[in-house]
């Protein structure tokens, strides 16, 4: 939703703060709700014909293996039934380690490649992950200039030439809606109690807590926009490390980020999501001072997975 606060996105989230007193506008990300989208002005924005039913499809369960092959054989870029088969494996399966890896399988044939980020080398240099198998990678949301949460998902890149300047590389990345609800859970549950005791309250307490930060709608779950802002925080840090005697930034100045997400419950088509992330608007989370007009539309839509034989083809269209 827009914002309520008319002037909220010109001032520092340390005003912001100051103004609301008695609310955690600053909280982990699985904890967002629709308040921090309005206090830093983030919105959803779809068309209404790709809105998702709130019941979902018909849950089936999978009979295909629930994990990948322990050495899985890298895919026959010739074989024009690979893309088919695994489009036809991330519909139906509903296990997300195998989503994860049916998904590297059709992008790496669409020319991308599934990514990390090594912390450790100065420059950030980007390091190829050379197994298809599910593995989280280290993309960070920073506030305040500190790493405040480390997001659980695949991250992908268009291949390049080693030449080719590659500052807005990081900008593709998957999850699966299970794994926001799993973490969320597992980080609000509450402590299991000493061997032969009950823990009701705390059992009450876990339950409304999960009730208050749980969407309405999970296609605009909150926690989206943190991982959409962590992918541009990365494309920014990494511009800055190649590029360390550049230009102050513009207002003018974007990264994109897109995030594709799939939900056991609505099993017909992958949800991508994009925004162009002004600079002014990481300014804001940077430096808790920093006063800019800056805002943050997430635009969505839904990618059929029928007809199977052309789905990479239109997905790695969508995909910049």
């Amino acid at each position: 939703m827009a914002s309520k606060d008319a002037t909220c996105n010109s001032r520092s989230v340390n005003n912001i703060r100051g103004s609301h007193p008695r609310e955690r506008l600053l909280t982990h990300p699985l904890l967002w709700t629709e308040r921090q989208l309005q206090a830093f002005d983030c919105r959803f924005a779809y068309d209404e014909n790709d809105k998702p039913h709130p019941k979902g499809d018909q849950f089936t369960p999978s009979r295909l293996p629930l994990t990948p092959p322990s050495s899985a054989p890298k895919p026959d870029l010739s074989s024009e039934d690979e893309p088919t088969e695994e489009t036809r494996r991330m519909a139906k399966t509903c296990h997300p380690p195998l989503k994860h890896y049916a998904l590297a399988c059709l992008l790496r044939c669409q020319g991308f490649e599934k990514t990390g980020w090594d912390h450790s080398r100065q420059q950030g240099i980007l390091t190829n992950i050379a197994s298809l198998t599910w593995a989280s990678d280290s993309i960070t949301f920073y506030h305040n200039n500190r790493p405040a949460y480390q997001p659980k998902c695949s991250v992908f890149s268009p291949k390049c030439d080693a030449g080719l300047e590659t500052s807005r590389l990081l900008q593709l990345a998957y999850l699966d809606y299970a794994e926001i609800q799993g973490s969320r859970r597992k980080m609000l549950m509450p402590s299991r109690p000493p061997e032969g005791s009950d823990n009701a309250p705390g059992r009450a307490i876990f339950h409304k807590r999960l009730a208050k930060v749980t969407p309405k709608e999970w296609s605009q779950d909150p926690f989206l926009v943190s991982i959409l802002i962590s992918l541009a925080q990365l494309q920014q840090h990494h511009a800055g490390a190649r590029q360390p005697g550049h230009d102050a930034p513009s207002s003018k100045d974007l990264y994109t980020a897109q995030l594709l997400l799939t939900h056991n419950l609505h099993r017909h088509a992958i949800h991508l999501y994009e925004a162009e992330i002004p600079i002014m608007f990481l300014s804001k989370l940077t430096d808790p001072h920093h006063h800019g007009m800056a805002s943050m539309v997430i635009h969505h839509k839904m990618v059929p997975f029928e007809p199977h034989a052309d789905f990479s083809d239109r997905l790695a269209a969508l995909l910049r």
